[in-house]
Protein backbone atom coordinates (compact mmCIF):
# COMPACT_ATOMS: atom_id res chain seq x y z
CA UNK A 1 0.00 0.00 0.00
CA UNK A 2 1.06 3.56 -0.64
CA UNK A 3 0.39 4.46 2.99
CA UNK A 4 2.74 1.72 4.20
CA UNK A 5 5.55 2.90 1.93
CA UNK A 6 5.16 6.50 3.07
CA UNK A 7 5.07 5.44 6.70
CA UNK A 8 8.28 3.42 6.28
CA UNK A 9 10.06 6.45 4.89
CA UNK A 10 8.81 8.68 7.70
CA UNK A 11 10.00 6.16 10.27
CA UNK A 12 13.36 5.75 8.54
CA UNK A 13 14.02 9.47 8.90
CA UNK A 14 12.38 9.52 12.35
CA UNK A 15 9.92 12.24 11.40
CA UNK A 16 6.64 10.31 11.55
CA UNK A 17 5.53 12.32 14.62
CA UNK A 18 6.50 15.65 13.04
CA UNK A 19 4.74 15.49 9.66
CA UNK A 20 1.15 16.76 9.72
CA UNK A 21 0.49 17.40 6.03
CA UNK A 22 1.65 16.32 2.56
CA UNK A 23 1.46 17.85 -0.88
CA UNK A 24 0.25 15.36 -3.50
CA UNK A 25 -1.50 15.30 -6.86
CA UNK A 26 -5.20 14.51 -7.31
CA UNK A 27 -4.81 10.74 -7.64
CA UNK A 28 -7.38 8.82 -5.60
CA UNK A 29 -4.80 6.39 -4.19
CA UNK A 30 -2.93 9.31 -2.63
CA UNK A 31 -6.16 10.56 -1.05
CA UNK A 32 -6.69 7.15 0.54
CA UNK A 33 -3.07 6.92 1.69
CA UNK A 34 -3.12 10.28 3.44
CA UNK A 35 -6.45 9.48 5.03
CA UNK A 36 -5.02 6.25 6.44
CA UNK A 37 -1.97 8.12 7.72
CA UNK A 38 -4.21 10.83 9.20
CA UNK A 39 -2.28 13.51 7.31
CA UNK A 40 -3.74 16.70 5.93
CA UNK A 41 -3.75 16.82 2.13
CA UNK A 42 -2.38 19.96 0.48
CA UNK A 43 -3.12 19.73 -3.22
CA UNK A 44 -0.30 20.38 -5.68
CA UNK A 45 -0.92 23.84 -7.17
CA UNK A 46 1.16 23.08 -10.27
CA UNK A 47 -0.89 19.96 -10.93
CA UNK A 48 -4.11 21.94 -10.50
CA UNK A 49 -2.87 24.50 -13.04
CA UNK A 50 -2.13 21.68 -15.46
CA UNK A 51 -5.64 20.27 -15.02
CA UNK A 52 -6.99 23.72 -15.83
CA UNK A 53 -4.86 23.83 -18.98
CA UNK A 54 -6.10 20.38 -20.00
CA UNK A 55 -9.68 21.70 -19.98
CA UNK A 56 -8.83 23.41 -23.27
CA UNK A 57 -9.05 19.99 -24.94
CA UNK A 58 -12.76 19.85 -24.13
CA UNK A 59 -13.61 23.13 -25.90
CA UNK A 60 -15.14 22.33 -29.27
CA UNK A 61 -13.83 25.40 -31.12
CA UNK A 62 -10.29 24.73 -29.88
CA UNK A 63 -10.47 21.01 -30.65
CA UNK A 64 -11.61 21.54 -34.25
CA UNK A 65 -8.95 24.16 -34.87
CA UNK A 66 -6.22 22.02 -33.33
CA UNK A 67 -7.11 19.13 -35.65
CA UNK A 68 -6.05 21.30 -38.59
CA UNK A 69 -2.80 22.36 -36.93
CA UNK A 70 -2.03 18.85 -35.76
CA UNK A 71 -2.45 17.37 -39.24
CA UNK A 72 0.08 19.87 -40.61
CA UNK A 73 2.52 19.24 -37.76
CA UNK A 74 2.27 15.45 -38.08
CA UNK A 75 2.87 15.63 -41.82
CA UNK A 76 5.88 17.96 -41.45
CA UNK A 77 7.39 15.66 -38.82
CA UNK A 78 6.90 12.44 -40.80
CA UNK A 79 7.74 13.48 -44.34
CA UNK A 80 11.48 13.51 -45.09
CA UNK A 81 10.96 15.89 -48.03
CA UNK A 82 8.83 18.20 -45.88
CA UNK A 83 11.64 18.40 -43.33
CA UNK A 84 14.13 19.34 -46.03
CA UNK A 85 11.88 22.00 -47.55
CA UNK A 86 10.93 23.45 -44.16
CA UNK A 87 14.61 23.75 -43.22
CA UNK A 88 15.32 25.59 -46.48
CA UNK A 89 12.48 28.04 -45.81
CA UNK A 90 13.67 28.60 -42.25
CA UNK A 91 17.13 29.53 -43.53
CA UNK A 92 15.75 31.85 -46.22
CA UNK A 93 13.49 33.62 -43.71
CA UNK A 94 16.14 33.73 -40.96
CA UNK A 95 13.91 31.76 -38.61
CA UNK A 96 15.18 29.44 -35.86
CA UNK A 97 15.78 25.99 -37.32
CA UNK A 98 13.46 24.30 -34.87
CA UNK A 99 11.52 21.09 -35.40
CA UNK A 100 7.75 21.14 -35.08
CA UNK A 101 6.28 20.06 -31.76
CA UNK A 102 3.38 17.61 -31.54
CA UNK A 103 1.18 17.83 -28.46
CA UNK A 104 0.60 14.87 -26.16
CA UNK A 105 -2.44 15.25 -23.94
CA UNK A 106 -0.75 13.74 -20.87
CA UNK A 107 2.32 15.97 -21.19
CA UNK A 108 2.02 19.23 -19.32
CA UNK A 109 1.56 22.32 -21.50
CA UNK A 110 2.30 20.41 -24.71
CA UNK A 111 -0.64 21.97 -26.58
CA UNK A 112 0.65 25.44 -25.75
CA UNK A 113 4.15 24.49 -26.89
CA UNK A 114 2.83 23.03 -30.16
CA UNK A 115 0.87 26.20 -30.98
CA UNK A 116 3.72 28.47 -29.89
CA UNK A 117 6.12 26.64 -32.23
CA UNK A 118 3.53 26.78 -35.04
CA UNK A 119 3.28 30.54 -34.52
CA UNK A 120 7.07 30.92 -34.58
CA UNK A 121 7.42 28.87 -37.77
CA UNK A 122 4.26 30.02 -39.58
CA UNK A 123 6.08 32.00 -42.31
CA UNK A 124 8.27 28.96 -43.06
CA UNK A 125 5.30 26.58 -42.96
CA UNK A 126 3.33 28.82 -45.29
CA UNK A 127 6.27 29.09 -47.70
CA UNK A 128 6.83 25.34 -47.57
CA UNK A 129 3.16 24.66 -48.33
CA UNK A 130 3.55 26.61 -51.59
CA UNK A 131 6.68 24.74 -52.65
CA UNK A 132 5.96 22.57 -55.71
CA UNK A 133 8.01 19.71 -54.31
CA UNK A 134 5.54 19.38 -51.44
CA UNK A 135 2.38 20.21 -53.35
CA UNK A 136 2.86 17.00 -55.30
CA UNK A 137 3.10 15.00 -52.09
CA UNK A 138 0.80 16.78 -49.70
CA UNK A 139 -2.95 16.33 -49.77
CA UNK A 140 -4.70 19.33 -51.31
CA UNK A 141 -7.14 19.74 -48.42
CA UNK A 142 -4.29 20.12 -45.91
CA UNK A 143 -2.85 22.99 -47.93
CA UNK A 144 -6.20 24.72 -48.24
CA UNK A 145 -6.90 24.45 -44.52
CA UNK A 146 -3.86 26.54 -43.57
CA UNK A 147 -4.95 30.19 -43.62
CA UNK A 148 -4.08 33.51 -42.01
CA UNK A 149 -7.07 32.86 -39.76
CA UNK A 150 -5.14 29.97 -38.23
CA UNK A 151 -2.25 32.35 -37.57
CA UNK A 152 -4.59 34.83 -35.83
CA UNK A 153 -6.06 32.06 -33.71
CA UNK A 154 -2.58 30.88 -32.80
CA UNK A 155 -1.71 34.40 -31.67
CA UNK A 156 -4.86 34.58 -29.54
CA UNK A 157 -4.22 31.14 -28.06
CA UNK A 158 -0.58 31.83 -27.14
CA UNK A 159 -1.46 35.25 -25.72
CA UNK A 160 -4.13 33.77 -23.46
CA UNK A 161 -2.35 30.57 -22.42
CA UNK A 162 1.19 31.89 -21.91
CA UNK A 163 0.46 33.14 -18.40
CA UNK A 164 -0.86 29.71 -17.40
CA UNK A 165 2.27 28.12 -18.87
CA UNK A 166 4.71 30.45 -17.11
CA UNK A 167 2.74 30.13 -13.85
CA UNK A 168 3.17 26.36 -14.00
CA UNK A 169 6.91 26.77 -14.48
CA UNK A 170 7.14 29.21 -11.57
CA UNK A 171 5.56 26.84 -9.07
CA UNK A 172 7.32 23.71 -10.36
CA UNK A 173 10.74 24.62 -9.02
CA UNK A 174 12.54 21.89 -7.08
CA UNK A 175 15.21 24.03 -5.45
CA UNK A 176 13.35 27.08 -4.18
CA UNK A 177 10.17 27.64 -2.13
CA UNK A 178 7.14 28.57 -4.23
CA UNK A 179 4.24 28.64 -1.77
CA UNK A 180 4.42 32.43 -1.43
CA UNK A 181 3.81 32.80 -5.17
CA UNK A 182 0.44 31.04 -5.19
CA UNK A 183 -1.85 33.91 -4.13
CA UNK A 184 -0.24 36.51 -6.45
CA UNK A 185 -0.43 34.01 -9.33
CA UNK A 186 -4.08 33.24 -8.60
CA UNK A 187 -4.92 36.94 -8.56
CA UNK A 188 -3.10 37.50 -11.84
CA UNK A 189 -4.75 34.48 -13.49
CA UNK A 190 -8.22 35.57 -12.39
CA UNK A 191 -7.65 39.01 -13.88
CA UNK A 192 -6.10 37.61 -17.05
CA UNK A 193 -8.87 35.11 -17.77
CA UNK A 194 -11.69 37.62 -17.48
CA UNK A 195 -13.30 38.20 -20.89
CA UNK A 196 -12.81 41.76 -22.19
CA UNK A 197 -14.66 43.63 -24.92
CA UNK A 198 -11.65 43.66 -27.22
CA UNK A 199 -11.25 39.86 -27.13
CA UNK A 200 -12.01 38.00 -30.34
CA UNK A 201 -14.71 35.32 -30.40
CA UNK A 202 -12.03 32.63 -30.57
CA UNK A 203 -10.05 34.14 -27.70
CA UNK A 204 -13.16 34.30 -25.52
CA UNK A 205 -13.66 30.54 -25.94
CA UNK A 206 -10.29 29.99 -24.26
CA UNK A 207 -11.14 32.41 -21.46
Amino acid sequence: MVADEINCILEEFQINTKVVAATVDNASNMDVALKNLKLLKVGCFAHTLNLAAQKVYSISAITKWCVRLRSIVVWLRRSSMAKIVLREKQQLLNLPQHNMILDVKTRWNSLFLMVERFLEQYPAIQAASLDQRLRKLMEKDKLERLTDGDFQKAEDFVKNMKLLYTSTLCVSSEKSPTCGQILPILTKLEEHFTVAEQDTVFASTVL
